[in-house]
Formats: structure tokens, C-alpha cells, sequence
């Protein structure tokens, strides 16, 4: 697998210079594949790794007194995972593989010591594990203010934008893996009212969320019904 084409270096958006790559190559090429159920936080946690998901979806969430789940995040190839499982408490929450998945593991005291020797793809590493923190306050906003279907249409073109940084999606929308309650669990809703809402943005002629795809009919038009601006999510690390 050639480093500079995986979604990690794609969403780095070419700022880390060919010759420094090779360190990067040099931490490990092999990765290997989880199935869906697989618990990749408590295996982070067991070895003090993180992982580099190259192929695949996987939810961070947490399971309530109650029995009912919130999911914390969606995680996307070329996201980093298990860093707060290792840096922080956090015994409770699950990482997810909701396809099957293709990840690179790798012992985190290696990674960070490997990075000291480049700080230029540490800044970029850096950058990449610390921007899925961009995503949370736009989502309070959503779950507190937005009213239902612009809160969905906002984290699905939220969704897009995030997989047009890996070349995984285009204009007119992308594969998506989640089910009608699996966006309930992320977005405070019963998998009924979500499905409501789905036809409601699809009468509307916005999108249409069906058989595992989203289909933007009208990308502009729906960005300033959900009030989306990605500017959010831009790397501004050179």
C-alpha cells in the first residue's frame, strides 16, 4: 500500500513533503481487518496502541445506566483512533466496526517517539487526530438548537464533507453504512422521528437517504437550509 494514497495522507491534504513520508511508511505497513462487533477502544487499550483506519466505518459510544446508546462520533478512514482510550478514562466507551474494517495498528510509545523525529508530520498527525474535536460543538449546536431536519441534513453534509477529504465521496452525495437508528443514537432521536425527517428533506427535494446511499439533490440549496459551513472542519495547520 503506497502511504501517499492512503486516506490519512489524503486528508492531510498533501502537506507533509514526499521525502518525509518515508518515516511514516517506516512505522508499519501491515494492517489488519476487524469484523463488526469487534471492540477496537478495549484493544487499544489492552497494548497502548492506537490504530490508522485505512478501509471501513466504525462508531465511538457509550452505553447509559439505562440501557440506551449515544454515539460519541463516527469514525472514517483516515481517522485516528484509540488516543483518548490511552490518554484519558475512558474504560466505557466502545470503538465499533460497523462494516468490516481495515486498520493499521501500531504501538502508540513508537508512534510518538517516531513523530519527535519529523515535526512535521507530528503538526500534521496532530492536526488530523485533534480536528474530530471540531466536529463536537457543531453537533451540541445541533442537538440544542437545530430543529430535526435540519439537524440530519446538517451532519449528513457534515458526513460528505468529511469523506470528500479522502476522495470517498462527491457532489452529489456517497455510500453511508449507518441505519435510520443508528442516527437516532448520534443525534437524539427515535429511529421513527428520523425516519420521518427523512421523508420530510426528501418531499423538500433536498436528499433522499435510502438503501445505503445519500443523494443530494440540490448540494447548495440544502447547505443553506441546514445552515452547514464547513469552514469548521478546514485544516488551518501549513
Amino acid at each position: 500500500m503506497s502511504f501517499d494514497r492512503t486516506p490519512l495522507m489524503r486528508r492531510l491534504g498533501g502537506a507533509v513533503p514526499e521525502e518525509e513520508l518515508e518515516l511514516f511508511d517506516s512505522l508499519g505497513r501491515i494492517g489488519k481487518k476487524y469484523a463488526i462487533g469487534h471492540d477496537l477502544g478495549e484493544e487499544c487499550r489492552a497494548d497502548e496502541s492506537i490504530m490508522i483506519l485505512q478501509h471501513g466505518w466504525t462508531m465511538t459510544y457509550k452505553i447509559l445506566r439505562g440501557g440506551d446508546r449515544q454515539v460519541i462520533d463516527v469514525n472514517l478512514p483516515g481517522d485516528v483512533l484509540g488516543m483518548r482510550q490511552i490518554l484519558f478514562n475512558y474504560d466505557d466507551y466502545r470503538i465499533e466496526p460497523i462494516t468490516e474494517v481495515f486498520a493499521q495498528k501500531l504501538p502508540a510509545d513508537i508512534i510518538l517517539r517516531s513523530l519527535g523525529k519529523s515535526p512535521e508530520i507530528a503538526a500534521q498527525v496532530m492536526w488530523a487526530m485533534m480536528s474530530d474535536s471540531a466536529f463536537s460543538p457543531e453537533r451540541l449546536v445541533s442537538m440544542g438548537r437545530r430543529e430535526a431536519p435540519k439537524r440530519v441534513a446538517h451532519f449528513l453534509l457534515e458526513l460528505g464533507a468529511r469523506l470528500d477529504r479522502v476522495h470517498l465521496s462527491n457532489k452529489n452525495g456517497y455510500l453511508c453504512p449507518l441505519s435510520q437508528t443508528d442516527l437516532g443514537d448520534i443525534l437524539g432521536m427515535s429511529a421513527v422521528h428520523v425516519n420521518r425527517v427523512l421523508r420530510d428533506l426528501r418531499e423538500r427535494d433536498l436528499l433522499t437517504f435510502r438503501i445505503g446511499k445519500v443523494k443530494f439533490h440540490d448540494r447548495e440549496e440544502l447547505n443553506r437550509y441546514a445552515e452547514f459551513e464547513p469552514s469548521y472542519m478546514e485544516r488551518r495547520l501549513h
